[in-house]
């Protein structure tokens, strides 16, 4: 399906490092089109809108990094804080090709194939690597700065070496209509913390985004995703356990302002025996908000020993509010133990009354009740991000929506 959103996308002069993949990116684009809601995958969440966006040439708006911010320039150069880092390796996407690169599977669209993300590999003018060897203490927070007038942000590519472990804060940097991607390799016995959280302090946002990782043996991946300030989101997370022992652990929760809608879906496949995985997801949605949660666990053909969790839950807090949590099992190997639970409703009433009868008003009371939901989706986060998070659940009223 052609869109006009791909006129301004056709790979013109490229370095022979660039060259192909980004004309491999646009090949693939011109024989399967972009993105429509007839897909199985975007039946909830219709891509027109925001393609709409990208063709009207709506931009990113950037946003002023935090203090010690790592910024990937949209060149693919890096502005790194005064004080040097031991361990981390920040460069240019093109300056890692030239020296042969463990994102080589990304870039030739193997991995990371969901959403846009071939609009990225073709359009993009520029991307990093940071690469991380050694235990890294402090998390490290990353902004992308978007070209003047563009919507796509340079791709991130994370590359972690045996036994290295680090807290990665990928922050976005910008507001507006945002188109993103990225890909994380951790490698042997390496761990991994991603943290994603699109906060309400960006200002109106329309983001697409695809986020891959591969995890090798004994790698540990968390990932953490929050959304409490979206306007229309949609996120695809691709997950391949490619090593035994591998781990993967994701905690998300969407906190929808009013009639913002958020649609994460993530794709996990244990392609190696002994791999686990487990999902925590909660939803708190405000009046006309709409959020939106897909898990597919895939297990392939030989493995064995492998165990997998999914808990999903979701709190519609005023009328208007939507909710969908779909959990997906394909198992196609015996050893395998795999369990899953969704809940969609509202908040107890019995409990409300408990609290009222002990003096609390009622949007105290909701309050609460709703911080004590969404708490297990938010265990294991920095404590910047954490704070960021209350800022927002406070400002936006979740919990005394309707009362």
């Amino acid at each position: 399906m052609t869109h006009p959103v791909l006129d301004g996308l056709r790979p013109g002069t490229a370095s022979p490092v660039s060259a192909p993949w980004r004309q491999g990116a646009w090949s693939r684009l011109e024989r399967d089109g972009v993105p429509h809601r007839r897909q199985e995958a975007w039946r909830t969440t219709d891509p027109a809108p925001f393609l709409d966006r990208l063709a009207q040439g709506q931009a990113a708006v950037a946003q002023e990094p935090p203090t010690g911010a790592l910024v990937l320039n949209a060149d693919g150069t890096w502005t790194l804080p005064a004080e040097d880092i031991p361990g981390i390796r920040a460069r240019s996407l093109e300056d890692a090709c030239e020296e042969g690169t463990a994102v080589s599977d990304w870039l030739a669209g193997t991995s990371g194939a969901m959403g846009l993300a071939d609009v990225v590999r073709a359009g993009a003018s520029g991307g990093g690597v940071l690469e991380i060897a050694g235990i890294i203490e402090q998390p490290l927070r990353v902004w992308r700065t978007p070209a003047a007038g563009a919507a796509i942000l340079p791709p991130l590519l994370v590359v972690l070496a045996p036994g290295a472990r680090v807290v990665i804060e990928d922050l976005g940097g910008a507001a507006g209509t945002l188109l993103t991607a990225g890909h994380g390799v951790v490698g042997p016995d390496a761990r991994l913390h991603w943290v994603r959280h699109v906060s309400a302090a960006l200002g109106t946002t329309w983001w697409q985004d695809t986020q891959s990782f591969r995890v090798e043996a004994g790698g540990e991946l968390d990932v953490h995703v929050v959304v409490t300030g979206a306007s229309w989101l949609r996120m695809d997370l691709p997950v391949a356990l490619v090593g035994e022992n591998a781990s993967f652990s994701y905690r998300g929760l969407i906190a929808n302002p009013a009639d913002g809608h958020a649609d994460l879906r993530l794709d996990l496949r244990h392609r190696a025996s002994r791999t686990t995985s487990r999902q925590v997801h909660r939803g708190l949605h405000g009046r006309g908000a709409r959020g939106i949660f897909t898990g597919l666990v895939h297990v392939v053909e030989g493995v064995g020993a492998v165990r997998s969790d999914q808990e999903l839950r979701a709190l519609m807090l005023a009328e208007g509010a939507s909710a969908l949590c779909q959990p997906q099992l394909e198992i196609l190997a015996d050893d395998v133990a795999c369990s899953h639970g969704a809940t969609v409703g509202q908040l107890d009433e019995d409990a409300l009354f408990y609290l009222r009868a002990r003096g609390l008003d009622a949007p105290t009371a909701r309050a609460l009740l709703a911080a004590a939901f969404a708490q297990p989706a938010l265990e294991g986060l920095p404590s910047g991000t954490a704070q960021a998070v209350r800022t927002d659940l406070a400002r936006a009223g979740l919990a005394e929506v309707g009362s």
